[in-house]
């Protein structure tokens, strides 16, 4: 497999997996038949520009440098504009201050999440359309996390 394969695979793999530590990591791609040795694999997390954060569960995974950036955009937002969340089923409601529901739905839409489907921003609210029930308390509870944290 070609080098910029095996990247691909390993930004899917931490995409959709908790993975803690190289060896998950080696074990991972060992189940998609990709057999990495240690060395290549440090070299791949380096270009790749991997770094490990806190997910919502309190693990320490691999992220990309660029998604922790965005993340913390998203946490900055949500804290200076956000008033409210609220869901129900697979929708959020976002309750922000007058002229800012647009700029959070850009900030949330730059983040390409994939249990996100689309935003709607008005004036002061904007609406959120999560893939489930269980994306959207999910989602939920990540962004009062964030509203919470830090005050």
């Amino acid at each position: 497999m070609k080098k910029r394969d095996r990247q691909a695979k390993i930004l899917e793999i931490i995409d959709t997996q908790a993975i803690e530590t190289h060896e998950d990591l080696q074990n991972a791609l060992g189940e998609f038949g990709l057999e990495t040795a240690q060395s290549t694999l440090s070299r791949d997390i380096r270009e790749l520009n991997l770094v490990k954060v806190k997910n919502a569960q309190g693990q320490t995974v691999y992220t990309q440098a660029q998604k922790e950036e965005a993340q913390n955009r998203l946490k900055e937002t949500l804290q200076l504009y956000v008033h409210s969340v609220a869901r129900v089923e697979f929708m959020l409601v976002l309750k922000t201050a007058l002229s800012t529901a647009d700029i959070l739905a850009s900030v949330i839409d730059e983040m390409e999440r994939p249990e996100i489907l689309g935003t709607i921003a008005g004036a002061d609210t904007l609406m959120m359309s999560a893939r489930s029930v269980e994306d959207a308390q999910m989602l939920e509870e990540q962004f009062l996390q964030m509203l919470e944290s830090d005050k």
